[in-house]
């Protein structure tokens, strides 16, 4: 059966992140690959969404997730994961419960390395459409 959603399209642009999604991704494997059901690559692709798209992010953190990834073990957070599609790839926007980023950083699981397959550099516009 075909789900009912929304397609949210925002504009932001590509930013180093603090240097710990390879390290949480890593952690959370085995269950972020039962959730979208692919292997992700060991790192997020971080974006931050332009101002002008910025209101459109507190609808996405109200909206239901495409699947929650309980936490591996005690003292960690569930995370909510969308599905998503950038340049082409489908990818996830995943959101920990608990996270350092403001609302405005969006990090993105893909099983590729996004910078790498399409030449990513720290302040390129991109397009991204998640489904809610």
């Amino acid at each position: 059966m075909l789900g009912v959603y929304t397609l949210i399209c925002i504009v932001g642009y590509v930013a180093s992140g603090v240097g710990e999604g390879s390290k949480y991704v890593s952690m959370y494997m085995d269950f972020i690959e039962k959730a979208i059901g692919e292997r992700p690559y060991p790192g997020t692709l971080n974006i931050v969404v332009h101002p002008a798209f910025r209101r459109y992010i507190e609808r996405l953190l109200m909206s239901k997730p495409f699947r929650v990834i309980p936490p591996p073990s005690e003292g960690l957070c569930e995370a909510y994961v969308w599905r998503a599609k950038l340049l082409g790839d489908i990818v996830y926007v995943v959101r920990p419960r608990k996270t350092v980023h403001p609302p405005s950083v969006l990090e993105i699981l893909s099983k590729h390395f996004l910078r790498g397959r399409h030449r990513l550099r720290d302040g390129d516009a991109v397009e991204l459409c998640i489904e809610i």
